[in-house]
C-alpha cells in the first residue's frame, strides 16, 4: 500500500560528460516538488573572468528559481520565475564588492506531472530536444530551444546595443595583427562575446540578465532527449549532427561522451593543448524522456584520463522506501581515482537528487 508522502518519479535519465580546462564550467541536476507537482531541474553556467560569479550561481540559481515559482507550477508561473531568478542573481552579483567576473546560464526545468518543459537561457549556450528517437525515420525531429546572444550571430541585439549608444567592435591584439583588429565582434565597455549574461560589474548597462524563455509541451508516450550543452559543443557539432548522434547513443551517458568526444575531435589543434584537450571548458548534459527508459540508480564519478571526467547520474523509476529520502551530493574533489564508485544504493536515492560540478582554477 502506498504511503502517502511517498513520491513516484517519472521514467527518465540524466547524463553529464565534462572535458575540463579552465575549470569554469559548472551543472546542477536537481529534483523537487513545486505545488506539489514533480520538477526535475537542470542548470549550466560557464564562468568568464574569474570563478566567483559562476560558483555563486552554482551555489544559489536554483533556490532562487524555487522560490520565485512561489508553489505554483504552472507554464506560466514558471516561466515568469525563470526570468525573476536570472534578474536576482544578477542583481546579488553585482552587489558584491569587487567581484567582476560573470557567467552565462541555461535552466531546464520540467514538470513531469504536466509533461511541459521550460527553457531559459542568457549568453551562447543552447539546448535541443530530439523528438520520436524509437522511430523508424532516418532523420530525427529536433528542434533548438535556446537564443544565441552571441554579438556576431545575433542582429538583434547587436542594434539594441548601438541604440543605447555603446560600442560593438572587434579587439585589436597588436602583438599578432599589428593594428588591424580581428577575432568576433565584442561590445564594449567590457569586450564581451555576447550581449547577456549574469554578473560582469565592468561591463556598460548593455549587457542585461533577461533571458530568453521557452516552453513546449513533451510527448510522454514516445521517447525523447533534451541536450543542454556549452558553447564549446555547438561551436563544433551542427544541431542536425548531435540529433543523430543522440539517437544513436546507447543512453544518456554516450550521447553527453560522444557529443563533446565529438566537438573536441573537430576542434582547430589552435585551440587545444599537447593532449587534444580544449583550451575552454566543454560539458554536455543527456535528458532522457520516455517509456523506454531503463531504470537504474547508478551515481557513478570516474576520471578517464587527464583532466576528462565523466559523471553519471540516473534518477530511479520506482519510489524508495519511506523513510529512505536522503540528500546526495558529489564535487570533483570526491572522485581519487579512476574507477571510484560513490552512492551506489537506492538509499542514496531522495526527494531532491542533486549534482553540482566545481573545480577552481584561474582564468
Amino acid at each position: 500500500m502506498q504511503a502517502e508522502n511517498e513520491v513516484y518519479w517519472a521514467n527518465s535519465q540524466v547524463g553529464l560528460y565534462q572535458r575540463v580546462s579552465r575549470g569554469s564550467d559548472r551543472c546542477s541536476v536537481r529534483r523537487c516538488l513545486v505545488g506539489g507537482e514533480r520538477m526535475q531541474l537542470s542548470l549550466l553556467l560557464d564562468g568568464h573572468g574569474g570563478t566567483a560569479a559562476v560558483d555563486y550561481c552554482i551555489a544559489h540559481l536554483l533556490d532562487l528559481f524555487i522560490e520565485a515559482c512561489d508553489a505554483d507550477p504552472s507554464v506560466a508561473s514558471t516561466c515568469t520565475a525563470c526570468t525573476a531568478a536570472f534578474k536576482e542573481a544578477h542583481r546579488q552579483l553585482r552587489s558584491i564588492q569587487g567581484c567582476t567576473s560573470g557567467c552565462t546560464a541555461t535552466l531546464v526545468a520540467i514538470n513531469e506531472d504536466r509533461w511541459t518543459c521550460v527553457c531559459a537561457n542568457v549568453g551562447d549556450a543552447n539546448v535541443i530536444l530530439i523528438s520520436d528517437l524509437d522511430s523508424q525515420r532516418s532523420m530525427p525531429s529536433y528542434r533548438m530551444l535556446c537564443a544565441n546572444h552571441r554579438i556576431s550571430s545575433n542582429p538583434e541585439e547587436r542594434e539594441r546595443i548601438l541604440s543605447e549608444g555603446f560600442q560593438v567592435g572587434r579587439a585589436a591584439l597588436e602583438a599578432e595583427r599589428g593594428s588591424q583588429p580581428g577575432g568576433p565582434l565584442r561590445a564594449y565597455p567590457g569586450g564581451l562575446v555576447f550581449s547577456r549574461a549574469l554578473g560582469d560589474a565592468d561591463c556598460g548597462g548593455w549587457l542585461i540578465p533577461d533571458p530568453h524563455v521557452s516552453a513546449i509541451r513533451l510527448k510522454p508516450e514516445s521517447k525523447c532527449m533534451l541536450v543542454l550543452a556549452s558553447n564549446g559543443v555547438w561551436d563544433m557539432v551542427e544541431p542536425s549532427l548531435a540529433a543523430v548522434i543522440a539517437r544513436h547513443a546507447r543512453d544518456v551517458h554516450a550521447a553527453a561522451a560522444m557529443l563533446v568526444q565529438r566537438a573536441t575531435n573537430a576542434r582547430n589543434p589552435y585551440f587545444t593543448s599537447d593532449w587534444n584537450i580544449p583550451l575552454d571548458d566543454t560539458t554536455a548534459i543527456a535528458l532522457s524522456i520516455g517509456a523506454s527508459v531503463p531504470a537504474s540508480t547508478v551515481l557513478e564519478a570516474e576520471r578517464k584520463k587527464r583532466q576528462v571526467w565523466t559523471i553519471r547520474l540516473a534518477i530511479p523509476v520506482r519510489a524508495p522506501s519511506p523513510g529512505l529520502f536522503r540528500k546526495t551530493s558529489l564535487r570533483w574533489a570526491d572522485a581519487k581515482r579512476p574507477g571510484t564508485t560513490t552512492g551506489s544504493s537506492a538509499a542514496d536515492s531522495s526527494e531532491r537528487s542533486e549534482s553540482s560540478c566545481s573545480q577552481q582554477s584561474r582564468r
